[in-house]
């Protein structure tokens, strides 16, 4: 889930907040922003031009999910809030951030 697509969802509570007082719900991307592992890993490579091996490991480890979508449909439902933003934003947005904040982050990794 892409940060701004947070925080507009973040704005919307904030103007309506008796409207969810004490409630919990779940909140991500769903299917439709869904990304395997290979795919993250592919976009990082097209957006950043490095790569790396990537290699299968067939068994399941323990702790290991096999898979996780988040169902964000009470929240939608109720406020409309969709995720506008996809995987391959996320992702550009962060090597942007990373390149414009290097000096900062440097020593940190």
């Amino acid at each position: 889930l892409h940060v701004a697509d947070l925080l507009d969802l973040i704005d919307i509570q904030i103007a309506n907040l008796e409207q969810f007082k004490g409630q919990t719900f779940n909140v991500g991307g769903g299917q439709d922003f869904s990304l395997s592992l290979y795919e993250t890993t592919k976009l990082c490579q097209e957006i950043t031009g490095n790569s790396i091996v990537i290699e299968a490991i067939p068994e399941n480890r323990t702790g290991d999910m096999p898979i996780f979508i988040t169902d964000s449909r009470k929240i939608s439902s109720i406020t409309g809030w969709q995720p506008q933003r996809d995987g391959r934003k996320l992702i550009q947005d962060i090597f942007d951030w990373i390149n414009t904040h290097e000096k900062e982050l440097k020593g940190i990794f």
